[in-house]
Order: structure tokens, then sequence, then C-alpha cells
């Protein structure tokens, strides 16, 4: 069906999950989700058809060219314009057209169905602003599975940071991790879970007072393609545009599939090798990885102040990460404290928080692959070792107190949201350099 290798096919090993009403539409999201792996891989090819990259950088600087939403730029006799997705892929937007009007026509009326139809027009018209918020819109009770085919991140741009990489997936909830059967259940779910975070911003106070303009999902892949398959998120929200979230809320999707994956294929494995005492089951671990990507993500969509991108500059992205990692987990702490083994559950998050963070050291150390994740992860284990949190022992295991770690956690959090409300891109800068050392986890990993 496709040719591309940014494709996932998950179905077999979670297909007892789909609803039966789904199944007999199975073979028409998974077409689509293929046809969108092809246009994301045309796509990378022709971000910008011009022979020289550098010239068209200096023309935007120079405002002859505004890169836009859904459009490539091309050249054509030494002068610059937009086209249009939906004329680049003509031929490829009528058959998703196509695909999309079969299981429309099936739909019962409802949420669902009139976001199906806004995703027809949109593939017609290169508008996908409607669908996009009707998706984010989409509550759990809507429709038993999520269903994404639209442009969202602007990961894959290096250059200029437009929205040109499309999302693609077909998920189901994770059974037994958030399940509600009706929708006071889920508001009181979400309240417990936004109430212990700092009302910051307009954003949080308009979730407190509308509930379900946060939608939080822990779902299995069945179909996936596009700029999520390609990076792996483990978690993600979205909009990433701050007057969006305000008008339209937020949904917060943790990919549990992911995270069994890195529970179950060696992360355990490497607990045991770094740690001097690691007693996390995998079942442990990768509750403790999606609880937080959860609070990561809910804190990330809250917290966006106005002004920070521009003044961070450069270092907005790795502080913005950074805090959501930091004041997420230092709030679901008030949150653990309820539960009745709350000392074991923030072991098990401490725990789970520095394996990751060596983890994806050994994965992506490499100048080139280095992420805002990478940066906050460094800053946070040696801040971390120079609290007394993090140390080595005999046999060059580590040992940690989770106490200090926590502690250290609250104290990053303050620092983060400083540089969030009020800092400077060299304050940021400051901040990252002082905790940038590799040498804790090369010493951990065994890397020279």
């Amino acid at each position: 069906m496709t040719n591309s290798l940014n494709y996932g096919d998950n179905l077999d090993k979670y297909k007892n999950l789909i609803p039966k009403e789904v199944e007999k539409h199975l073979p028409l999201y998974k077409a689509l989700i293929c046809q969108i792996s092809d246009v994301q891989d045309k796509l990378e090819k022709n971000f910008y058809r011009v022979p020289d990259l550098e010239k068209l950088k200096q023309a935007v600087l120079d405002g002859k060219i505004k890169p836009a939403k859904y459009s490539i730029i091309e050249e054509v006799s030494g002068g610059y314009h937009l086209v249009k997705f939906s004329d680049f892929f003509e031929t490829e937007f009528e058959k998703i057209i196509v695909n999309l009007q079969r299981i429309e026509k099936d739909l019962v009326p409802g949420k669902y169905a009139e976001y199906i139809q806004a995703l027809i027009s949109a593939f017609k018209n290169n508008n996908f602003i409607d669908p996009y918020k009707k998706w984010v819109q989409l509550t759990t009770l809507d429709y038993p599975v999520d269903f994404i085919i639209l442009p969202t991140e602007p990961d894959l741009d290096k250059v200029f940071d437009s929205i040109l990489s499309f999302d693609a997936s077909l998920r189901v909830h994770a059974p037994n991790f958030l399940s509600y059967k009706v929708e006071e259940d889920y508001i009181k779910y979400l309240t417990s879970a936004v109430k212990t975070l700092p009302r910051l911003s307009e954003i949080h106070y308009g979730f407190s007072e509308d509930a379900l303009k946060l939608q939080i999902r822990v779902d299995y892949n069945i179909y996936s393609a596009g700029v999520h398959f390609k990076r792996r998120f483990y978690g993600q929200n979205l909009p990433n545009e701050r007057e969006f979230v305000i008008n339209w809320g937020s949904k917060i999707i943790v990919y549990k599939n992911l995270v069994d994956e890195f529970s179950s294929n060696g992360a355990s494995e490497l607990g045991s090798k770094v740690f001097d005492n690691y007693t996390l089951t995998s079942e442990e671990l990768s509750r403790a990885v999606s609880e937080k990507l959860l609070v990561h993500e809910v804190t990330e969509s809250l917290m966006k102040f106005e002004g920070d991108s521009a003044r961070l500059g450069k270092s907005y992205f790795k502080v913005r990460e950074m805090n959501a990692e930091m004041s997420g987990i230092k709030n679901y702490i008030l949150f653990l404290l309820k539960l009745e083994d709350s000392a074991r559950g923030m072991h098990n998050l401490a725990t789970a928080y520095i394996l990751s963070a060596l983890d994806y050291y050994r994965r992506k150390h490499a100048p080139e692959d280095r992420s805002a994740h990478y940066h906050g992860y460094m800053a946070a284990i040696n801040y971390f070792a120079e609290k007394g949190g993090i140390k080595f022992v005999e046999g060059n295991k580590l040992t940690c107190d989770t106490k200090i770690i926590l502690k250290s956690i609250s104290e990053l959090s303050d620092i983060l949201v400083s540089l969030l409300i009020k800092g400077t891109q060299q304050e940021a800068q400051d901040f990252f350099e002082k905790y940038s050392s590799e040498d804790l986890p090369k010493r951990a990993l065994n890397i020279k």
C-alpha cells in the first residue's frame, strides 16, 4: 500500500481493543494513513523548491517572501512564490478525499462526523484550521477511537519552523489507564489533575472554568505515520500555538505502545545495569513513565506565557520542555501524597525520570541529535548530582536519594518558571551551560 518506511501497523497487537463500529472502516483508515505517509515523504523533499537556500533565507529576512502554513516555497524565473499543498498534492489529496467520503457516509450525525466533513473540506480548500479545532475539541466520549491526518507540527522544518509536517494516526484507548464511562467522572479526573498546578496564565484560568477544554488520552497506536512516527513522540500536546490553546483548548496524548516498548525492550535491563539497587518491574516503569509524560504534557499545554518565545529566543524550547518536566513532576507529587503508597510512587517517578534521561543520552548524545529534551535531561541530572541526589557507589553504579531529587525538582521548577515568565535568552543560556556536563551519563553508561 505504501513504499514508505515511515509507517507503523500495530493492528495485530491491539485488534482485540478495536470497537465493533470501527472495524468495517479499518481498511479505509489504513489506506488514509498510508497515503499521508507518502505525502509526508514527498513533502520533505520539496519544502523549498529553490536552488539556493541561503538566498531564500535572505529573501525572507528582507520581507520578499513570507513562509506560510500548508504551503511550500518555489522559485520560478528568479522570483519566489507559495504553492498550496492542495495544488502540489492535487492527485494525492483527491484520493484522500475519496476515502474520507467513504467513512463519512456511514457515520451517525455528531461531532465526529462533523470533523470528518471538515477534513474533506480542508483537503479541497487547503485550510486545515477548522478540522484541527474540531479534532482538539473531540472528547473521549464522542467516538471510541481517535483519528488524525493533519499538518500540526513545525518539527521537520529546520529553517523557518513552518507547519509543514503531517501527523497521522488511528489510536485506541489503553484499557485500565484512563477509562471513564461518563463525562462527570472524566471531569473529576481533569479537575484533580489540573488544580495542583499554579495558576500563572490565562490558559490555566480558562481550563479551570471549562474542564473539557483539556482532553487527555493514553492510547495505543493502531496505524501511524508522518512526523509522530518519524520522531516517535512518547507524548504530545496540541496545538502548539498559544492563541489556539486559549481559544480551542488542548489535546494531550501519551503513546502507551511506545512507553511499553521502552519499558520492556531494554529499559529495565539498563536500570539494573546503572543503578545499585533497581527494583522497578516493567509494569511499574511503564506506569511511572506514562505518568511523567502526562504531567509533562498537561503542564506544557497550560504554561504558555505571552512573549516567552520571543524573549527567550533559541533557548525557549529548552526552557519550555524542561519546565514541563520539573513543574509537572513537582505538582504531581502533591497528587501522589494523597495515595496510600505515596513513597513508592514518588520513588518510581524519580527513578523513571533518571532512567529516561540516561536512555535518551545513550540514543541521542551525538551533537547533531541533541534536542531541547537532551539539554533538559542533562541540566536536571547534573543539578541532582550537585545537590547529592545522585551518587556513584562501588561498582560504578548509581544510588539515588528520592527526597533530595524531589526537592531538587521543586527548586528547578522555580528556576524554570521564572525564566518562562521574565527570563532572558542569556540567562537561559547561562543556566543550561552551567549544567551541561556529560561526565555523569558517560560514566554511568560506560561511554568513552
